[in-house]
């Protein structure tokens, strides 16, 4: 169904805390250090999207709710007048590790945050849902190419090539993902999407980004529009690792790269 980009509301969702379990455990020093990431690296490569149309959701633990880290992040992001939203009823999504209350309580979690995320809806017929973590960036035509397709029922778009980015050495290098990667779209009417059940029901078997291709009628995207960032505050995502393709070693080339991508090389 072909549908004009004054009917979609884009969605940019970022899962700050609270991503596991609910008994995981953020320090301040983390927590401090992570946010700094966000703000040159996550944050930086958004506000250098071709298309800024979309508001981003950011999820928190209610920990974190009077965290004054958390609060002067948001003075920052409404000084710079970005559109964003934070909810803080961590994360309404299933995780093979959540234990059974964590699981009873997501459906009335997720519309709770729901209510903070309508605010921003103007009765736009359908909901484009792209997710990315608080230290990964996206190329400057990321949020453009995914407004370009039409919106079809179960459907998901994912980027399956990108780059990494190894933060403190600088080194760059192609990444090669044999399965979804973080970087994912998923397409939902909005009266689905805002009702906390219907929205569970329509993500059902999904609970790790690989299963996307399985879950949704799935396009992959082939242009290299990720990047990760690798650091030491990530456990997830090594330098060395088997998707690891070509090292860029040229720095006029890596400077090149990282400005479509929002980041000033002499700057980091």
């Amino acid at each position: 169904m072909k549908v004009s980009n004054k009917s979609i509301f884009h969605i940019v969702q970022t899962i700050f805390t609270g991503k596991e379990d609910a008994k995981n455990v953020f320090d301040r020093v983390w927590l401090k250090n992570r946010i700094e990431l966000f703000k040159k690296f996550t944050l930086k490569s958004l506000l250098n999207q071709t298309n800024r149309n979309f508001l981003h959701w950011i999820l928190w633990r209610p920990e974190e709710k009077t965290e004054p880290l958390v609060q002067d992040l948001a003075k920052f992001l409404k000084e710079i007048n970005y559109q964003f939203v934070f909810t803080f009823f961590s994360t309404p999504y299933f995780n093979e590790n959540q234990e059974p209350e964590v699981v009873d309580s997501l459906p009335k979690r997720l519309e709770k945050s729901l209510e903070f995320v309508k605010g921003f809806h103007i009765d736009e017929e359908v909901v484009y849902l792209t997710v990315i973590d608080s230290d990964d960036m996206f190329y400057k035509g990321a949020t453009e190419e995914i407004q370009s397709y039409d919106y079809e029922f179960k459907r998901a778009l994912y980027f399956t090539k990108g780059y990494a980015f190894e933060i403190q050495s600088k080194r760059l290098a192609e990444w090669n993902p044999t399965t979804c990667p973080p970087f994912y779209t998923i397409f939902q009417p909005s009266e689905v999407f805002f009702d906390s059940i219907k929205h569970l029901e329509y993500r059902k078997g999904l609970i790790f980004h690989k299963h996307i291709p399985k879950v949704f009628n799935s396009i992959p995207l082939e242009s290299r529009k990720f990047m990760y960032g690798i650091h030491s505050l990530n456990d997830t995502t090594f330098w060395n690792n088997s998707y690891k393709g070509k090292e860029y070693l040229d720095e006029k080339e890596k400077v090149l790269i990282l400005k479509d991508f929002g980041i000033e090389y002499d700057r980091i």
